[in-house]
């Protein structure tokens, strides 16, 4: 009976060894371009990481795997997306910011004079469709800025009106993935634009170039940090030329993927 006890303690310590630890075992699922902020509880195996070799103590068999789905203390979690996979997903994009406009030198009937504006706003929205490292959308924006002076050879006068500018652009963007929640990137778009002055208006080509960053909140939304540098050609309006419009604009905007 004695040696019997001896050797039913000897087999309960070895099953308490054996049973691995999973607290040592959780990992950071990276699963919105590497997006690190998902984590598998209490599990042995991340289906999104290498496995990790069994380990077992002297002189007891390999303990198998537990499969994914399968209940217990170190069950895997499994996720729809991997982070060596592309997430090729419909988006939809808002935005809005602070628009700074370039002083703009107009000619009417050979008087020259120059045009300055003050800071103003602007807003946008965008559907789009992401390819993995690339992005391609079609945007409508809004842009806004009061005219502040109005300087010639002779004077310097204050000036009374707005600047509007109407954009309908195509972008396509370059994502770069970082292995964290941030993705930075570079972008072009191109299209048209309705500039206004006053009541009076004119269509012109656009176009824009565009850098930034998305910060992943979770799989599905992230906050865009970016900037915009739009430049129009030539606009006329009630026989007034002006120069091309060259407005900068500081983004914060919202992505929401599907």
């Amino acid at each position: 009976m004695r040696s019997a006890i001896i050797i039913l303690a000897g087999l309960s310590i070895s099953m308490l060894l054996a049973a691995p630890v999973c607290a040592d075992s959780i990992e950071i699922a990276k699963v919105y371009r590497a997006y690190p902020a998902y984590i598998n509880p209490a599990v042995c195996d991340n289906p999104n990481l290498e496995p990790s070799p069994a380990v077992t103590p002297a002189g007891m068999p390999p303990q198998p795997a537990t499969a994914a789905g399968q209940s217990g203390p170190c069950a895997s979690v499994p996720y729809a997306f991997s982070s060596d996979d592309p997430i090729n997903v419909p988006y939809l994009a808002l935005w809005a910011g602070m628009v700074a406009t370039h002083d703009n030198d107009v000619d009417y009937a050979g008087d020259k004079a120059t045009i300055s504006f003050d800071n103003g706003f602007g807003g946008g929205a965008a559907v789009g469709y992401d390819f993995g490292p690339a992005r391609l959308e079609i945007e409508g924006s809004y842009r806004e800025s009061n005219a502040d002076e109005i300087e010639n050879d002779q004077a310097t006068f204050d000036a009374d009106g707005d600047l509007e500018v109407r954009a309908l652009l195509v972008n396509a963007y370059a994502d770069f993935t970082t292995g964290s929640m941030v993705t930075p990137y570079l972008g072009a778009g191109i299209g048209y634009a309705e500039i206004e002055v006053g009541s009076r208006d004119d269509e012109v080509f656009a176009g824009q170039l565009a850098a930034g960053m998305l910060i992943a909140l979770s799989p599905a939304v992230a906050i865009d940090l970016g900037y915009r540098f739009m430049m129009t050609d030539n606009p006329e309006i009630d026989d007034v030329e002006f120069e091309e419009v060259k407005q900068h604009t500081a983004v914060l905007g919202l992505q929401i993927r599907f």
